[in-house]
């Protein structure tokens, strides 16, 4: 659902009313409402992942679906990875599952958010069809790619967790990838992922022999992009139901970082994953700012969740909100009371 120019001019409207029943327009009161419009920015989605790329094709949904059907390699007849012991081809399930979705781009300008239990792992999932003969050491292989990379990851959220989970009212947990749990439907969710560079999202003519994730993720039609300013060490996206609820979140991370930028990219990967995919132009604090160019490795760190971002994720886990309110449904809540700012 787009946001239309009379549903921001009738939020402009409910938002003043909001000034103007204060008895005056004190510090208490302006504050309010800038927290009430930062939220509003950063809680609901901006673009699809794939929109630009689809728009600019000017083609209708219908015809880019067909041309695809009948692509061989196409992800829409399923997605592979090439066997290294029989030359087989191996269905990603995971993947599959959210391209081209019959119900076309995600609502934009909505709220996405999880469901009540939702775990974190560590790189690109491993679910398959059926098994592969190596998963044993699949997941050993995750962690052994970047060693560094994966025990900053496991603290990082050992460190967030309780307070995710109280901000949140979810039920948090992290899967170690040499769990059983990963090579089935019920793998971790929200994947943060190590990888070498960030490069810039593939278009149609993919040139690749050997199947990349990353090579596909503009088909990916359900995917709502972060907008974060700090693009140049992570970058990610969730993947929303037709219910707008998150059913995969997507964070990849440069390995090469150092330590701190490291740790605090992972905590932002963990703060957006859990829905907030807008950016802040005016919280230096926040993690959702560009606080990459405003510190330093000489600088003291953030708090492991800063104070602004604790009350963006409250508000976002509200229970008086929930997944596919627009702007104008979750300001009505917030004038009215029902969530506390």
């Amino acid at each position: 659902m787009k946001f239309s120019r009379v549903q921001f001019l009738s939020t402009i409207f409910v938002l003043s009313l909001y000034f103007i029943g204060c008895s005056e327009a004190n510090d208490s009161s302006q504050k309010a409402g800038e927290i009430i419009s930062n939220f509003l920015n950063v809680s609901t989605s901006h673009q699809a992942l794939p929109e630009s790329l689809f728009l600019s094709e000017r083609q209708p949904f219908e015809k880019v679906v067909a041309s695809e059907l009948v692509s061989e390699k196409s992800p829409l007849k399923g997605s592979y990875s090439e066997d290294e012991f029989n030359n087989s081809y191996d269905y990603h399930p995971w993947f599959a599952e959210h391209i081209f979705l019959k119900h076309g781009l995600p609502d934009i300008g909505v709220l996405h958010r999880w469901g009540s239990k939702v775990s974190v792992g560590y790189g690109w999932p491993l679910y398959r069809v059926k098994k592969p003969r190596n998963a044993e050491t699949s997941g050993a292989r995750q962690i052994q790619m970047f060693p560094e990379s994966y025990k900053y990851v496991q603290a990082s959220y050992q460190l967030l967790e309780s307070e995710l989970e109280r901000l949140t009212n979810l039920d948090l947990s992290f899967v170690e990838p040499t769990d059983e749990i990963e090579y089935t439907a019920d793998f971790a969710k929200i994947r943060i992922i190590p990888v070498e560079g960030l490069k810039r999202r593939a278009s149609n003519n993919i040139k690749s022999i050997q199947w990349d994730p990353i090579d596909y993720e503009t088909k990916l039609w359900s995917a709502v992009p972060f907008a974060n300013a700090n693009w140049e060490i992570l970058d990610g996206y969730i993947i929303s139901g037709e219910d707008n609820s998150i059913k995969l979140a997507i964070c990849k991370v440069r390995a090469d970082l150092g330590t701190f930028l490291f740790k605090q990219a992972v905590s932002e990967c963990l703060i957006r994953s859990l829905g907030l995919t807008g950016y802040l132009e005016n919280v230096p604090s926040s993690l959702l700012y560009n606080w990459r160019r405003h510190s330093t490795e000489s600088d003291q760190e953030m708090p492991a969740i800063p104070d602004y971002d604790q009350v963006m994720l409250r508000l976002l886990y509200c229970d008086a909100l929930a997944s596919g309110m627009d702007k104008l449904d979750v300001l009505k809540v917030l004038i009215n009371k029902k969530c506390n700012l």
